[in-house]
C-alpha cells in the first residue's frame, strides 16, 4: 500500500507539472495584454510599459515560467492583478464556500442517484425504469446555467421560498470561522439565525449542481447493479430465503459500488472546477466566481493558481477513491 501511494504521489506531481506548463503557455499566447487590463483603458503607453516590466511580462516566456515555478516551490502563487492580494490567500479565502457547495451537492446527488439506480435495476424495462432513465438523460443533458436560472425563476421570483443569490442574508452576521463552512460553523457555535439563513441560501445552488451528478450516478448504479444481480452469490442468497431487501441492499449493492464510487469521486472533484457558471449566477463567493472574474480581467496569476488548486483536488480525490476500494472490497490489494 505504501509503495502504491508513493507511486501515485509521484505521478500527481508530474500531472501538476504538466498542468502548469499547458496552462501557462495557453494563458500567455492569447491575443490580450494583461498589463493594459491592469493599467486601465485610458492609461498612457509609458504606464502600461511600466506595469509590464513590473509584472515581468517583457521577459521571454521560458524565463517567466522559470520564475513562476521557482516562486511556486516556495509556496508563492504570485499576486493577483485584480485584487492586489496574494493569490494563495484569495484561493484559501474562497475555497470553503466552494467546498460547502460541492459537498452539499454530493449529499443530494449520491443518495438520490443510488436510490434511483437500485430501484431501476430491479425491474429493467419497466415503467419506473423507463421514466427514471429518461429523467437521468434529461439531467445529464440539461446545462447547469439554464437549470440555475430556472431555479431562481420558480423558487425565488414565483414562489419566494428561497433567496436568489448570496451565501447568507445581508442583515445576518456570518458565524465565527471554525471550518469556513457556514452551515457547519453555525451548527457548531449554536447560531441558529445564521444556520437558517445559510441553509436557505445553500439549497438552490446545491440542488442545481446535485441534480446533474445524481443523473450520472443513477445511470452507473443501475448498470452496475444489473450486472451484480446476475451473479451466482445473489441467486444463492435468494435460495437461502433471505428477504429481497437484504439481498439487494446488503449483498448486491456493496459489490456494485466500485464503479459507482469512481464516478462519484470524479463528480465531486469535477464540481470544484465546474461550479463557475453556477457560482456566478447565484453570486456565490467561491472559487468559480473568482476564476470567472480573473479570466475577464486577464489575471494570469489568479488563473494559474485556480487551475493548479483544482487540478490538485481532482488528483487527490481520485487517489482517495482508489484507496477506498480496498475497504469496500477486501479482495482488492495494492
Amino acid at each position: 500500500m505504501k509503495a502504491y501511494v508513493l507511486r501515485r504521489l509521484v505521478s500527481l506531481l508530474l500531472v501538476l507539472l504538466g498542468m502548469t506548463v499547458v496552462t501557462f503557455v495557453i494563458s500567455h499566447v492569447i491575443p490580450a495584454d494583461p498589463a493594459r487590463a491592469a493599467a486601465g483603458m485610458f492609461a498612457s503607453a509609458e504606464a502600461v510599459e511600466a506595469i509590464r516590466q513590473e509584472m515581468g511580462l517583457d521577459r521571454p516566456l521560458y524565463v517567466q515560467y522559470w520564475n513562476y515555478m521557482r516562486s511556486l516551490l516556495h509556496g508563492d502563487l504570485g499576486r493577483s492583478i485584480l485584487t492586489r492580494e496574494p493569490v494563495l490567500d484569495d484561493l484559501l479565502r474562497r475555497l470553503p464556500a466552494s467546498l460547502e457547495l460541492a459537498v452539499a451537492g454530493m449529499c443530494i446527488s449520491l443518495p438520490l442517484g443510488l436510490l434511483i439506480g437500485v430501484v431501476c435495476s430491479q425491474r429493467p424495462g419497466g415503467l419506473t425504469d423507463v421514466l427514471a432513465r429518461g429523467v437521468a438523460v434529461l439531467g445529464v443533458a440539461t446545462p447547469a446555467f439554464w437549470l440555475a436560472q430556472i431555479m431562481q425563476l420558480v423558487f425565488y421570483s414565483v414562489l419566494g421560498w428561497f433567496p436568489a443569490a448570496g451565501r447568507i442574508a445581508t442583515g445576518c452576521a456570518p458565524p465565527p470561522a471554525v471550518t469556513g463552512l457556514y452551515v457547519v460553523d453555525a451548527a457548531l457555535t449554536g447560531n441558529l439565525a445564521a444556520l437558517g439563513s445559510a441553509l436557505r441560501h445553500l439549497i438552490l445552488p446545491a440542488v442545481t449542481v446535485g441534480l446533474g451528478s445524481a443523473a450520472v450516478i443513477a445511470r452507473m448504479t443501475r448498470s452496475s447493479m444489473m450486472e451484480v444481480l446476475k451473479q451466482e452469490f445473489v441467486r444463492t442468497a435468494r435460495a437461502k430465503g433471505l428477504a429481497e431487501r437484504v439481498v439487494v441492499y446488503r449483498h448486491a449493492l456493496r459489490n456494485a459500488l466500485i464503479p459507482v464510487i469512481t464516478v462519484a469521486g470524479m463528480q465531486f472533484s469535477g464540481l470544484i472546477a465546474w461550479l463557475v457558471l453556477v457560482e456566478v449566477i447565484f453570486a456565490w463567493p467561491g472559487l468559480g466566481s473568482y476564476a470567472a472574474r480573473s479570466v475577464l480581467a486577464l489575471d494570469f496569476p489568479a488563473i494559474m493558481g485556480f487551475t493548479l488548486l483544482t487540478s490538485t483536488i481532482y488528483v487527490v480525490v481520485n487517489l482517495a477513491v482508489d484507496l477506498v476500494y480496498a475497504f469496500i472490497d477486501p479482495r482488492i490489494r495494492y
